[in-house]
């Protein structure tokens, strides 16, 4: 017997014996308080979570990344992300997926199958160490970066031009293309030169907003400017005095009125 003991390392937790025996029997030799009990403590790694920002109608998950992960456990640890929280049209995430939920609707799925919200919203993301296979991996405790956010930003909409027009005696109103992204609530529109207002409000106000705006209306100005009037085919006959003057003359617009002047 030289002296030396024989083990073996062990990565996991939390509660393991040691147990010292000689290399080869010796019965010349009795062992005594050779077993002692050590724990071996989950490996604190750091997080650092990118790609957590996006806007509506084009969502991806985030990305996890650390340094911390030994060599060994790279090809079969990963960092699972658990997304929580509330859109603000009310839809309640919790890393699962609800009934009547549509996948590219309400979610998508990330490499670990947990829910990723498609709602705008502000959501807490949640990290853990996780085996293939398996749930949360024990050997790794995640630190700094533990929660983190994820943003899902409202799509902008572009306010339509509401046009203008010449004054022509008649009602007119703006042409507002039609578009699935809101409504036209008021369009009343006029018939004499001024400006007329049009309100257009949001179908889904939650997830989109106006560009340039916080409001779920939006009001634009539909202008009728004033007409180019003109007169012609002017007439009038020479007259003895004491006669009644008979002009004639045409108008684009309105009536024609008379004054007369001495040059």
């Amino acid at each position: 017997f030289d002296g030396s003991f024989g083990f073996s390392n062990a990565y996991h937790i939390p509660g393991y014996k040691f147990t010292a025996a000689a290399e080869e029997p010796d019965a010349n030799y009795a062992l005594a308080g050779a077993k002692k009990t050590y724990t071996v403590t989950p490996k604190q790694i750091t997080v650092t979570i990118t790609d957590n920002e996006h806007v509506y109608g084009n969502v991806k998950t985030a990305i996890a990344t650390s340094d911390g992960i030994i060599p060994e456990d790279l090809a079969t640890t990963g960092l699972l992300l658990k997304y929580t929280g509330t859109a603000y049209n009310g839809t309640q995430y919790d890393g699962t997926v609800k009934g009547g939920w549509q996948e590219g609707r309400e979610y998508i799925l990330n490499s670990h199958g947990n829910v990723v919200p498609l709602y705008a919203g502000v959501y807490t993301i949640e990290v853990y160490a996780v085996v293939s296979g398996e749930s949360e991996n024990a050997n790794y405790a995640v630190t700094a970066g533990y929660n983190g956010t994820f943003t899902v930003t409202k799509a902008t909409v572009a306010l339509p031009d509401a046009g203008s027009a010449f004054y022509n005696g008649k009602l007119q109103k703006a042409d507002i293309p039609a578009s699935e992204r809101y409504t036209v609530t008021e369009n009343n529109g006029g018939t004499d030169a001024g400006t007329y207002r049009v309100e257009l409000t949001l179908t889904d106000a939650y997830n989109y907003m106006w560009n340039g705006l916080t409001t779920e209306t939006a009001q634009l100005p539909f202008v009728i400017s004033k007409a180019a009037n003109s007169i012609s085919e002017v007439t009038v006959s020479d007259s003895v005095y004491g006669d009644v003057l008979a002009p004639k003359a045409t108008s684009a617009f309105g009536t024609v009125i008379y004054k007369y002047y001495k040059e």
